[in-house]
């Protein structure tokens, strides 16, 4: 989701369906954590949405591992 031009001339109403109001799509689903409290590093994850159950995970600019 790419960024209001310029937020300020938003309503309310519109900033927070910005903020708050994502797809979330059922199934597997690749994203990009943080191990801010660890090691501070980037590293990619696919999660099950439905169970939050973590199928793969590999670094920035590997890619994304096929799940059967």
């Amino acid at each position: 989701m790419a960024y209001p031009e310029d937020p300020a001339a938003l309503s309310d109403e519109e900033w927070g369906r910005y903020l708050f109001f994502r797809e979330n799509p059922e199934g597997s689903f690749a994203e990009r954590w943080s191990h801010s409290a660890g090691c501070r590093r980037w590293f990619n994850v696919v999660r099950d949405t439905r169970t939050n159950r973590i199928q793969a995970v590999y670094l920035p600019g590997e890619p994304q591992p096929v799940i059967g």
